[in-house]
């Protein structure tokens, strides 16, 4: 089942959208006829944003979004399973138009991601409760100072808590929680010096707190259009990845997010793309693209070794 509205107001617009699964019903019907019915089943999400023109140069936005899926499943005499799990989100935007040449995008967010997995055998029950908190503010500028450039700059900077607790019978077993700050700088510039040739270089710095880390990675790359339907493109870029998700084979529910750390520096790739986008009739397109990417420095838990901090 699913309801939106949405519509003016003397200061700019709201939207607002709510859906739910409905299958109660149908589960009622088959207890009655079948057994290994879930007790519980069902999601929903929510979602809402109002936007504010505060003048004709400044646009304000705010918005969120929750959603949960929860389910109860029985198996045997006396077991089940339970699995609760979603996200909140709130986020923050401000767009400004300094000159026309100077555009300026400022967005603050916040999240929580939850994923609470629960068994229970013989009335012994054994509880998860996995969180990420995140909240961060990002912003951007946009310097046009001809129409052969154009100059991007802009920031991103948060603060990250991974949380992670087991017990089993009611007796907490394991207990971890990690607080990282990060933050990335970035500059990159357009340069479009003929109608057949744009190029785009660029290079972002990264700094993570867990382990220390100051990372640079540079962005170049080219396009030519020999007509105007053939479009030849090559490009490179290096990529790091502070986090990890370990994962579980037998059930996505024990999947959980691991940092850098001192010792164990992040992940990190290059990519070399070359491709070709054409027009070969009218009315179809044709894409082929090629890439390389080299990965490094992965990090994941070794499975044969008892002590969890051991990657």
């Amino acid at each position: 089942s699913r309801i939106s509205a949405e519509g003016p107001t003397g200061f700019g617009s709201w939207m607002l959208a709510f859906r739910r699964s409905t299958l109660e019903p149908a589960l009622a019907v088959l207890r009655n006829t079948t057994d290994n019915v879930p007790d519980k089943f069902y999601f929903y999400d929510i979602n809402g944003k109002i936007n504010f023109d505060a003048s004709d140069n400044d646009r304000l936005s705010l918005a969120f979004y929750t959603g949960t899926d929860n389910v109860l499943f029985p198996f045997g005499e006396d077991a089940s399973i339970g699995l609760n799990y979603g996200n909140r989100t709130v986020s923050a935007q401000w767009r400004k138009i300094l000159s026309d040449k100077l555009f300026l995008k400022t967005t603050a967010t916040g999240s929580r991601y939850f994923n609470n997995p629960e068994f229970s055998i013989g009335g012994t029950p054994f509880e998860r409760n996995n969180n990420v908190y995140d909240i961060s503010l990002k912003s951007d500028l946009e310097y046009i100072p001809n129409e052969k450039h154009t100059v991007s700059t802009g920031f991103w900077a948060g603060n990250l808590i991974l949380r992670f607790n087991d017990s089993f019978d009611n007796q907490e077993t394991f207990a971890n929680r990690i607080q990282s700050r990060y933050a990335s700088f970035y500059l990159q510039d357009e340069y479009r010096p003929h109608d057949q040739w744009i190029f785009n270089g660029g290079i972002r710095f990264n700094r993570f707190s867990e382990g220390d880390y100051f990372k640079a990675a540079p962005r170049l790359s080219a396009e030519y259009r020999p007509t105007s339907s053939i479009r030849l493109q090559a490009a490179y870029g290096r990529y790091y990845q502070f986090l990890t998700l370990i994962t579980n084979e037998a059930f996505s529910g024990f999947d959980l997010w691991l940092t850098t750390d001192d010792g164990v520096p992040p992940a990190f790739g290059d990519q070399f793309v070359v491709g070709v986008k054409t027009i070969p009739f009218d009315g179809y397109g044709l894409d082929i693209e090629l890439y390389y990417r080299t990965m490094r420095n992965l990090f994941e838990l070794d499975p044969f070794t008892s002590d969890a901090a051991g990657l």
